[in-house]
């Protein structure tokens, strides 16, 4: 494969970081030691998408079953997970458009009821009755702090915590790891 910046021929290799964080609207999302195609010239750097998409979804999960309140950009993430709008998701929840907005804009702090409706939904559109996989990789991720998913790779949750207006514990940084 060629460069898409360059056209110069790509390398396979194995790059130590790769952040996804841009790609999924939060903050800090970190792919560690993933497989990629590599630019000797350039340094463009592409991750297949079987694994971004893998990752994506173990932040899904992972947002479902966690227990703090959300944050502004993981109340967006899990929104647009759903492939909800503001208006969509305000009908499910029963609020006007514009309280969503205040909630992802975090000009209102988002409660501990509305974190778990939001989870609700989120989680019933995207899995509907297939409940129990997001059982299951809750249940993995409160048990251990890693969780290997039917491909083999590898998703650790890091520890680092930045605090926000009335919900101190809501970003989260993830550090997922590719084998």
């Amino acid at each position: 494969m060629n460069c898409p910046d360059c056209s110069t021929l790509m390398v396979a290799k194995q790059v130590p970081e790769y952040d996804l964080g841009g790609m999924f609207g939060l903050s800090s999302v970190t792919l560690l030691n993933a497989p990629a195609e590599v630019c000797p010239s350039c340094g463009h750097v592409l991750v297949p998408g079987t694994i971004v998409d893998e990752a994506h979804e173990a932040l899904v999960a992972e947002l479902l079953g966690a227990r703090h309140v959300l944050g502004p950009e993981e109340f967006r993430f899990l929104r647009k997970a759903a492939l909800l709008s503001q208006s969509a998701l305000a009908d499910r929840l029963g609020v006007n458009r514009v309280e969503v907005s205040r909630w992802e804009t975090e000009k209102v702090g988002i409660s501990a009821p509305v974190s778990l409706a939001i989870r609700a939904v989120v989680a019933n559109v995207v899995y509907g009755n297939e409940m129990a996989k997001v059982e299951r990789i809750r249940t993995a991720f409160s048990a251990e702090p890693m969780l290997n998913t039917p491909t083999g790779h590898e998703i650790s949750r890091g520890a680092g915590v930045r605090g926000m207006v009335a919900t101190p514990a809501s970003v989260r940084h993830h550090h997922l790891q590719a084998h």
